[in-house]
């Protein structure tokens, strides 16, 4: 679980996406199951021992990852015409136009391609703390959906809103690992040019650490065993060790606390106590430190 308050945790869960089904603004529901020959999302993750169900697991989120040094990006199916190339660009949760992407993955790749956190911690474009996953066709197919053609005539008149390009399993039979499944056709304001399987291009992450775990391959000291503000060996209020109040991590931490609330409290691009951040719960988190903050005036 992530690092949070007793106080915090139920509402933070309910915050995360649920388990349930994924809605195009056209009112479509995807994943769709396609007679077409391809293989199929459900029997991909059959294949490879997952008890996933594609339709009522998919989720838009998480659709930001963090590369520690343990994170791998493996290029795993693809059932579309082509091998599109494929790339990370840095998270900006105030962004409003798509961001630049840096291809790692590139055109007509064979299956079993990876990259490394190594690669993207090593790149000079690398800004710090999470990334988000695209797919280099035109136009761009963003992991954070906001960032994808909007839907608002046609289908979608009554119902606008960004096209949902990739949907996120959390995998079964691997810990701390997604599959990120991506469809490659063209979308436009009335319409897409896809036929919703999602089995085109599917990427598997690994090396994702959740809340309640140690980096042992990260670069910079984390939480349990460092002596930061704020963090569970501090004597703070708020704290794992104050005996009251939200656990929030984020009461007087740096900078990069707003960016990703549940990072730790030490400098530098490496989040040892974070790999995901689920939509909705950074403004949960504010909630919550606005509250603590009131209860000290």
């Amino acid at each position: 679980m992530l690092r949070v308050a007793l106080l915090a945790l139920p509402l933070a869960l309910l915050a995360a996406p649920a388990l349930a089904e994924v809605v195009q603004p056209n009112g479509l529901v995807v994943p769709v199951e396609t007679p077409n020959g391809e293989q199929s999302l459900q029997s991909f993750f059959d294949e490879r021992g997952e008890a996933i169900d594609a339709v009522d697991d998919a989720s838009p989120t998480p659709d930001t990852f963090l590369p520690t040094t343990s994170f791998t990006a493996t290029f795993v199916l693809n059932e579309a015409g082509g091998r599109a190339g494929a790339g990370w660009y840095n998270h900006d949760p105030v962004a409003t136009e798509g961001p630049q992407v840096y291809e790692v993955v590139p055109v007509d790749s064979p299956l079993g391609t990876a990259v490394t956190g190594a690669d993207i911690l090593g790149d000079p474009a690398y800004a710090g703390g999470l990334i988000g996953f695209a797919l280099l066709v035109d136009p761009v197919h963003y992991s954070e959906a906001r960032f994808n053609t909007v839907c608002d005539a046609g289908d979608c008149a009554d119902t606008p809103g960004p096209w949902i390009l990739s949907l996120s399993y959390q995998s079964t039979a691997t810990d701390d690992a997604w599959y990120l499944a991506f469809e490659d056709g063209s979308t436009t304001s009335s319409s897409w040019n896809n036929d919703g399987d999602y089995n085109d291009d599917v990427f598997f992450f690994t090396g994702l650490l959740r809340g309640d775990e140690d980096d042992d391959d990260c670069a910079q000291p984390d939480d349990d065993d460092d002596v930061v503000p704020d963090d569970d060996d501090s004597t703070l209020p708020d704290d794992d060790d104050s005996g009251a109040g939200p656990d929030d991590d984020d009461d007087f931490g740096p900078p990069d606390d707003t960016v990703n609330p549940f990072a730790d409290d030490t400098a530098g691009g490496c989040d040892c106590q974070a790999a995901i951040a689920p939509a909705g719960t950074i403004g949960l988190f504010a909630l919550v430190l606005a509250f603590g903050l009131r209860r000290r005036r």
